[in-house]
């Protein structure tokens, strides 16, 4: 019978101590999936709004240019 209980007890203690690593890792997992999403995004951000200023920058200065070259 104890040695039933000390089986039973110790399988119990592994398989708690697996579901506690494995939910560790999803977590990390999750956290560094989330955190890599969120460089991504912010990087994508700040590069479109960089291209869209240059864009915006040259088409205004193509438009001064042009109308000062219109206006000469």
């Amino acid at each position: 019978v104890v040695v039933v209980v000390v089986v039973v007890v110790a399988v119990d203690v592994v398989v708690g101590v697996v579901v506690v690593i494995v939910v560790v890792i999803v977590v990390v997992v999750f956290i560094v999936v989330v955190v890599i999403v969120v460089v991504v995004v912010v990087v994508v951000v700040v590069v479109v709004g960089a291209a869209a200023v240059v864009v915006g920058a040259a088409v205004v200065g193509g438009l001064v240019v042009a109308g000062g070259r219109c206006v000469v």
